[in-house]
C-alpha cells in the first residue's frame, strides 16, 4: 500500500514535470515572437521615417520649382511677341 502511494506519487510529480516542461517551451516560444515582433516594429518605424524624410524631400522640391516657374513666367512676361 504504502509502495502504491509512492508510485502514485511519483507518477504525479513526473505528470507535473512534463506540463512544466511544455508551459516553459511556450513561454520560450512567446518570447521569441515577441522579440521578433519587436525587431519587426523598429523595422517598419525606421522605413515611417525614411518615408516621411523623402516626403519632405519632395515637398521642398515642389516649392523650389514653384518658385523657378514663376520667376521664370515673371522673365517671359519681360519679351514682346
Amino acid at each position: 500500500m504504502l509502495n502504491n502511494k509512492v508510485g502514485e506519487i511519483q507518477e504525479f510529480i513526473d505528470n507535473i514535470e512534463e506540463r512544466k516542461e511544455s508551459i516553459v517551451g511556450q513561454i520560450e516560444n512567446i518570447s521569441s515572437i515577441s522579440e521578433e515582433t519587436a525587431s519587426a516594429t523598429e523595422e517598419v518605424s525606421a522605413s515611417t521615417e525614411e518615408i516621411t524624410a523623402t516626403m519632405n524631400d519632395f515637398t521642398q522640391y515642389a516649392q523650389e520649382l514653384e518658385q523657378l516657374s514663376q520667376k521664370l513666367e515673371d522673365e517671359i512676361k519681360n519679351f514682346k511677341v
